[in-house]
């Protein structure tokens, strides 16, 4: 399993990707405190800069 999270820097709060690393299934969570120590992606980031951490996840959709 591995997450990547991206946020604002200077507070903290931002959105966290988790997947599978064998099959590539992942979920999106929003709204979430990263840790402090935590490696993250500004939300300004490019697009270059996000396809070198998060591969192609396919999303698990949410339950209706």
């Amino acid at each position: 399993m591995t997450i990547t999270y991206t946020g604002d820097p200077e507070s903290r709060i931002g959105f966290a990707t988790l997947w599978c690393d064998v099959g590539l299934d992942g979920i999106f969570l929003s709204r979430v405190g990263i840790p402090e120590g935590a490696e993250m992606l500004s939300f300004d980031s490019t697009t270059e800069e996000r396809a070198a951490v998060l591969p192609n996840v396919r999303l698990i959709p949410p339950a209706e």
